[in-house]
């Protein structure tokens, strides 16, 4: 008995280790960080009143991130298109930022195909030539 045990336990060791020499699966898509930072101001909202969402894109100026009086500046990206959808695929619309990097957005719940939990707003452009897509959830009250 004490043999068909340790002859278990050897046989589940060397499992454990075959399973995890498993190559690492690859992605459908390549992950890479945002050319620009979304600050949002707006996440809740009540059924009957508009969806008003400030988002304000920056660029990172990280050429003093290792001067501790510097740090990272982040500059307001003025003139920057973004094109809002719900869904991946429906267009909600396409906004300018303004000269302090600001879009003012505002629909109702029936603009953005009525009133849910949750909806995600996808803000996609581009930037210095590299696109990117920012998340921001908005929410019944």
């Amino acid at each position: 008995m004490k043999a068909q045990n340790i002859l278990l336990y050897l046989l589940l060791a060397v499992s454990v280790v075959l399973i995890g020499c498993n190559d690492e699966p690859e992605l459908k898509f390549d992950i890479i960080e945002s050319p620009v930072l979304a600050m949002f101001d707006g996440q809740s909202f009540p059924e009957t009143a508009p969806v008003d969402v400030t988002a304000t894109f920056y660029d990172l100026d990280k050429s003093g991130i290792l001067d501790q009086n510097v740090g990272i500046d982040s500059i307001p990206v003025a003139g920057l298109n973004i094109t809002v959808f719900i869904d991946e695929s429906v267009e909600i619309g396409t906004f300018t930022t303004d000269a302090s990097g600001t879009i003012n957005f505002s629909k109702s719940w029936a603009e953005l195909g009525g009133a849910t939990s949750n909806l995600r707003l996808e803000w996609v452009g581009s930037f210095d030539s590299k696109p990117f897509r920012i998340y921001h959830i908005v929410t019944v009250e």
